[in-house]
């Protein structure tokens, strides 16, 4: 493998490439990206259908990108139903196409420009946050009479949760456990009830969680009506507990449904987290926080890969190299957010991101 010498105009030249020429295509940050639209139009031409098609994919998807960003209730949201979309547009990328006589048929991303959107955004003082959320195990457990539950088929309340789409409107990023023999017999439901660290840290491992959202729902027939208790639990990576995040119970008395109070809860829960979220990543204008990170230098191609992994990440606004040696190399970060959003962010690419002397130290991680 090559190393790097320790000779000034091999720094030199490091320090001069542009990473933005070794990024990938796409777009930049995928907070402004919406994909997967499916376009089907009728018109009196295959032209008009087609650019009917596109006008309203692009409102929609405009739609989209201001409910995911903006912190919601904020006065003067409306101002962007006046906007014209296609104004904000930075590339269309068509995955596949039929164009008929009368008809356009096709499935669509688009790329929204983000310095544009962002002066909107600053310009009417709005709230807003940039940041997917860290992959979050949702982690389903049902309690009845018979027992404790959490990898049962055809059991509604973990149906309602495993058959949950990702929605594009949201920064929320979650994942399931599937089903399996091995993990049926490491995760112990009781324990799992319980919220016992070393069975949610286990778990977290097994899905390259960065979160566990404990999703508890039972039936109480102990009062003259049957209750139905839901609670939904925030834990980090290591089975510790975060928060609260939401409690309900609802009596069951012959008027209420169970498939609307689960998913009256499901949807709470989703916006509970998300928009708590958002509140504690709000974007930052202007010249945020500058950080100095230390990385391992093992190869030119590592180096690089490096500052393009975190050149992508949206709570990184700035990337540079500030010094190159033939064992490390240091990169002053600005950023648009806290500094813990960006250590979260690293968690699912195999890095850790950790305090030192010098900054911050970034290591691949043990886990």
């Amino acid at each position: 493998m090559f190393r790097f010498a320790c000779h000034s105009i091999i720094i030199w030249l490091c320090l001069a490439i542009n990473i933005n020429a070794i990024a990938q295509d796409g777009c930049r940050l995928a907070v402004y990206a919406v994909t997967d639209m499916h376009l089907d139009e009728t018109a009196a031409t295959g032209t008009l259908a087609r650019e009917q098609a596109i006008a309203a994919a692009t409102r929609n998807a405009f739609n989209i990108l201001v409910r995911r960003m903006l912190v919601p209730g904020q006065p003067a949201a409306e101002i962007f139903d006046g906007l014209n979309s296609a104004d904000f547009v930075d590339f269309i990328h068509i995955d596949n196409e039929n164009a008929l006589p009368q008809r356009y048929i096709a499935d669509i991303d688009i790329c929204f420009d983000a310095a544009r959107v962002r002066s909107v955004l600053m310009q009417n003082n709005f709230k807003w946050s940039e940041l997917n959320t860290p992959q979050i195990l949702f982690l389903p457990v049902w309690q009845d009479p018979s027992g404790v539950r959490a990898w049962t088929k055809n059991t509604l309340w973990l149906e309602s949760w495993r058959q949950l789409d990702s929605y594009q409107d949201r920064l929320l990023q979650f994942t399931f456990l599937d089903p399996e023999l091995s993990l049926e017999r490491q995760l112990d439901p009781q324990g799992l009830m319980a919220a016992d660290s070393r069975l949610l840290r286990q778990a977290a491992l097994a899905s390259n969680a960065a979160q566990i959202a404990l999703l508890y729902a039972g039936l109480d027939y102990s009062r003259s009506d049957p209750q139905l208790r839901m609670r939904a639990s925030l834990y980090d990576a290591d089975g510790s507990p975060l928060t609260e995040v939401l409690e309900r119970e609802v009596a069951l008395n012959g008027q209420t449904s169970m498939p609307a109070a689960f998913d009256s809860f499901q949807q709470d829960v989703l916006a509970a987290i998300e928009n708590s979220w958002r509140l504690a990543n709000l974007y930052v204008a202007g010249a945020g926080d500058e950080i100095y990170v230390t990385v391992p230098v093992s190869s030119p191609e590592r180096w690089y890969h490096i500052q393009a992994l975190l050149s992508e990440m949206a709570v990184v606004s700035d990337v540079s190299a500030h010094s190159l040696s033939a064992q490390r190399g240091v990169l002053r970060l600005r950023l648009s957010g806290p500094v813990e959003a960006l250590q979260l962010a690293v968690r699912p690419t195999g890095y850790r991101l950790d305090s030192d002397t010098n900054g911050y130290l970034l290591s691949v991680s043990a886990n």
